[in-house]
């Protein structure tokens, strides 16, 4: 063999040889390549999982705040309610002074007479015919009719053992007389109640119904 023919045999076995070391250089590589394939994808993965949650919480945290302002701005513009006043109970007016001095003269005239008034409020300023019933020291009562300013007179002849106003009218009244019964005693009649109404008809005053006689209505035992 020539030594031209040498060194190309001995350099085809060294191709050879090359060859194989760097096909078994590139199959020990692959392994290494894929393995790093597989972590790129799982850090893309990763970072492309992170961009999703970042996305979110940046929307959440523009959105919430936005709620938030929304939520001030409409306690802001609703207004407040403005409490009603309580209101106040009606009070129905006084007599005047001109109707108090009317009462008085009327008093006057029971005292005059030696009676007082029972009940001031029997005197009903809103009429133009009025009634007082009054007492005496005994306990006997009489009723004394007013038309505006001007006594008219009372209701009998004799006075009796109780009488109570239980109606108004403009230019009448109406009276209730308890009378006595057999056995009741003085300072009690229990028997029947009498209504008797008393109007006045511009001229003199007219009875409607009986008044009870005296002996029915004055303890005489």
């Amino acid at each position: 063999m020539t030594e031209r023919a040498a060194h190309a045999t001995i350099g085809r076995t060294m191709d050879a040889s090359a060859r194989r070391v760097h096909a078994e250089r590139a199959r020990r590589r692959l392994p290494r390549q894929l393995r790093s394939r597989k972590i790129t994808a799982r850090i893309a993965g990763l970072v492309g999982t992170a961009g999703v949650a970042a996305a979110a919480l940046a929307i959440a945290l523009m959105v919430m705040p936005a709620r938030s302002r929304s939520g001030e701005a409409a306690l802001a513009t609703t207004p407040t309610p403005t409490p009603h006043p309580k209101a106040k109970p009606h009070k129905a007016p006084g007599p005047t002074k001109a109707q108090l001095e009317q009462r008085s003269a009327a008093v006057a005239v029971l005292h005059a007479q030696g009676y007082a008034p029972v009940k001031l409020n029997d005197y009903d300023v809103k009429t133009r015919m009025h009634v007082l019933v009054g007492r005496r020291p005994d306990g006997a009562r009489q009723a004394f009719f007013f038309v505006l300013t001007h006594y008219i007179g009372h209701d009998t002849l004799t006075p009796s053992a109780h009488i109570k106003v239980v109606g108004h009218r403009l230019r009448g009244v109406t009276l209730a007389y308890r009378t006595y019964g057999p056995d009741d005693a003085a300072c009690c009649p229990r028997g029947p109640r009498t209504t008797v109404r008393f109007d006045w008809d511009g001229t003199r005053l007219v009875t409607t119904g009986v008044i009870p006689p005296s002996s029915a209505r004055l303890h005489t035992g």
